[in-house]
């Protein structure tokens, strides 16, 4: 199958839900996991796996949600996806701050 539109990442760290959150927040796409993904699946990152966001479906790939929303939804729980990317960044601002000081006063 070829693909219209792809995006990819690498599964690492805290497994689908960090790698896909990464995905949302850099695209503030929504996405809503499904509901038959346990906490193992969500939070396992077997190593050479990788996430893939298509517009048509793969034979043989683990559909593991969907997107398009404007929230991040995941085992029923349904957070607005500027809510949630805030909270992510917020302890970022620190080390890698978005705005500078001005030098002048």
């Amino acid at each position: 199958m070829t693909a219209k539109y792809c995006r990819q990442a690498l599964l690492k760290g805290f497994g689908l839900v960090e790698t896909v959150s990464k995905m949302a927040f850099g695209n503030m796409i929504g996405v809503e996991f499904d509901k038959n993904l346990t906490n193992d699946m969500l939070f396992y990152a077997p190593l050479g796996s990788i996430v893939l966001e298509v517009e048509e479906e793969i034979d043989g790939a683990v559909t593991v949600g969907t997107t398009g929303s404007d929230a991040f939804t995941v085992g029923g729980v349904n957070i607005p996806l500027s809510e949630a990317a805030e909270v992510w960044k917020k302890p970022l601002e620190k080390v890698f701050p978005t705005k500078s000081r001005s030098l002048y006063k």
